[in-house]
């Protein structure tokens, strides 16, 4: 238990990594909630996002974002990117995932039940050999070549496309609401 510690404290004492630099606010309060806990302890979250970035095939390229938002868009918000494009963009829409580091196999057991009974049905171990890590994700996902220099989109298509994404990002964020309010009615690991 004690290295199981250890590592919770270099955990939530390192510096946010991502390119945003900090918790998606959406996400803010479930992983506040698995921290408090001894048991249990946040390594890495998103929220959910919808992102343009440019067609790279494959080929590894800075500066590959042309948008980024963590709630929902509208047409005319991608729109503008769109008629800014130099290069192919690629459109993405992303649900929430989670690594969260547990004490022990019965509890990552029953984080992935609970997990998905939550609607994150993507759900299972993804580390083993020191710590034990459960990855959880709400699989919702979207990915398509969005824009070509050699063609445009319909309007009426753009806008099918983002209700499609911002229904997704609010199921996504619904698993968030249903997850924080079973862990905070949670005392001990074992009445997960």
């Amino acid at each position: 238990m004690k290295q199981f510690e250890l590592w919770k404290k270099q955990a939530l004492h390192k510096l946010d990594k991502s390119s945003k630099g900090e918790i998606d606010k959406k996400v803010q309060s479930l992983c506040d909630t698995i921290n408090q806990r001894n048991d249990m302890f946040t390594l890495s979250s998103c929220s959910g996002r919808i992102t343009l970035q440019k067609d790279t095939n494959g080929e590894k390229i800075e500066n590959i974002w042309e948008f980024v938002s963590h709630e929902k868009v509208s047409t005319n918000q991608i729109t503008k990117v769109l008629h800014k494009a130099k290069s192919n963009l690629l459109f993405l829409q992303n649900s929430c995932i989670l690594h969260i580091c547990v004490v022990d196999l019965e509890l990552a057991r029953k984080l992935i039940h609970l997990g998905r009974t939550c609607g994150f049905n993507h759900a299972g171990i993804i580390a083993l050999k020191t710590k034990i890590v459960v990855e959880l994700i709400c699989d919702a996902k979207i990915e398509l070549p969005l824009f070509n220099l050699e063609y445009s989109l319909e309007e009426h298509f753009l806008e099918k496309l983002l209700q499609r994404a911002n229904t997704n990002l609010d199921k996504s964020w619904q698993s968030i609401f249903k997850l924080e309010e079973i862990i905070k009615n949670v005392n001990s690991r074992r009445s997960i």
